[in-house]
């Protein structure tokens, strides 16, 4: 019974001495990071902001293109396949009470669904709550190799020229491929909390 609670008693001394270390560490830790933040609370945001904008990357409207996407030159040959593809966005989301998010940022992104012809877009248009064109992107066709995908991002946040409601996407081919798969991700903030999307674009007659 003697060497039962010795070995029971130099576990627990063990554990304390554990703990004791850890809670220690943690306080350190603790001051340190509060000492960091009151004496210069300034360069703390600062690089707390570097560290977000490193890890994300803003496109306006009249940013570049996507680099999959290549110009080309007027198609001589007739279309085999074209389409137009209407896909819906979000300029405002309500969350009841009379409260709106409005600084939500959306990804359309347009897939290449053959796998041995090119996708051709010849037109890609954004439209405001009216249906109204609010902007031209592409001023001249732009191919999307087999297999391959072009995003485009739009951060109704940060923009300066009106708020973008959905996207018309013209698109054609001088083989007969399959459609294009389109879809827009559409993501926001409220409060604490982040919430994103999924639209699939639907193909006009």
């Amino acid at each position: 019974m003697g060497t039962l609670s010795r070995e029971r008693y130099e576990r627990q001394r063990r554990r304390l001495v554990f703990i004791f270390l850890f809670g220690w560490i943690a306080v350190v830790a603790l001051l340190v990071l509060l000492m960091r933040f009151w004496m210069s609370p300034s360069k703390f945001l600062e690089s707390l902001d570097a560290l977000e904008e490193a890890e994300t990357s803003t496109v306006s409207l009249d940013g570049p293109l996507p680099s999959t996407l290549e110009p080309v030159p007027a198609p001589s040959e007739a279309s085999l396949a074209s389409g137009s593809v209407y896909v819906p966005l979000y300029r405002t989301l309500y969350v009841g009470e009379s409260r709106a998010v409005n600084k939500l940022s959306a990804t359309l992104s347009i897939h290449n669904t053959s796998s041995e012809h090119s996708l051709i877009l010849t037109k890609l248009t954004y439209l405001d709550g009216k249906g109204e064109a609010i902007s031209e992107l592409l001023k001249e066709p732009h191919a999307l190799r087999p297999m391959a995908s072009a995003e485009f991002y739009i951060d109704q946040g940060q923009s300066d020229t009106a708020t973008v409601a959905a996207t018309v996407v013209e698109w054609s081919s001088q083989a007969s491929i399959t459609a294009p798969l389109i879809e827009a991700i559409v993501v926001g903030k409220y409060g604490a909390k982040g919430f994103a999307i999924h639209n699939r674009g639907v193909s006009m007659p």
